[in-house]
Formats: C-alpha cells, sequence, structure tokens
C-alpha cells in the first residue's frame, strides 16, 4: 500500500510539473502564432490555361477566362465577382465560385478555376475576390472582345 501512495504522489508532481511549464512556456508559442506575418492574396488571369498570368489578357465574347489565386494568410472568400469598368461606376455582371469548402477558401493554397465569358460581354472588364486577413477586394482587369 506504501508503494502505492508513492506512486500517486509521484504522478500529482509529475502532472503539476507538466502543468506549470505548459503554463510558463505558453506564452512563447502562443507570441509566435500571434505575430504571423500577413500576406494579402494574389490572383492571376489568363486567356490560355497553360499560361499562370498574362498582362492584360484579351479572350473573344464567350471564350474561357482562366482565374488562379494564391489565398493570403486569412484565406479568401469562396466567390469571384466579374465587374464591367464602365467610368468610373464598376457594374457587377456576373459571379462564380471556386469550389472551396463552405464559404472560404482557407489560407495559403492555390486555387484554379476557369469560367465562361458572356456572349454578350465586350470592353473592360475586372475580376475581384474579397481577401479575409486585410479585409479588402483583390483585382484584376481584362478585355473581352
Amino acid at each position: 500500500m506504501d508503494n502505492d501512495n508513492r506512486i500517486l504522489a509521484l504522478a500529482i508532481v509529475v502532472v503539476v510539473v507538466l502543468g506549470f511549464l505548459g503554463f510558463v512556456f505558453g506564452d512563447v508559442t502562443g507570441f509566435a502564432v500571434r505575430n504571423r506575418e500577413k500576406v494579402l492574396s494574389r490572383m492571376y488571369l489568363s486567356s490560355n490555361p497553360d499560361i499562370l498570368d498574362e498582362f492584360s489578357p484579351t479572350v473573344d465574347s464567350g471564350d474561357f477566362i482562366y482565374i488562379t489565386v494564391e489565398t493570403g494568410s486569412s484565406g479568401i472568400k469562396d466567390e469571384v465577382s466579374f465587374y464591367e469598368q464602365v467610368g468610373t461606376n464598376p457594374r457587377k455582371r456576373a459571379k462564380t465560385f471556386l469550389g472551396c469548402t463552405g464559404y472560404m477558401c482557407r489560407p495559403n493554397r492555390v486555387v484554379s478555376k476557369k469560367y465562361k465569358t458572356s456572349h454578350f460581354w465586350d470592353g473592360e472588364y475586372c475580376a475581384r475576390v474579397y481577401d479575409r486577413e486585410f479585409r479588402e477586394d483583390v483585382e484584376v482587369c481584362f478585355f473581352v472582345k
């Protein structure tokens, strides 16, 4: 019976020491997580599936535009909105979902999608995704002829 009491006392001491160490070093490990680098999402558009990014891509109306998004440090909303650039007031024309889990795309991922433009589109259009870390839209424009 005396041996059982020693084992029980030793187990209690080990649990208390581990709890103390976890409490002391909890600030150290939590500090690293709280001070992570904030990264803005990036979006690329292309008229060709074999090219990641084109400068001012141009597609024919009814053709595909290829979208690639590098999600930032907090992810993005699972939605790409398309706006027609008319003067200073963009007009929302369409939206598509990237197919991520739930309503958002997880952080630090690469997501791709192809989207077929409307046969009625003509002019300058922009695609937007919402970055959750910086709470702002990331936008890239393209031309439809």
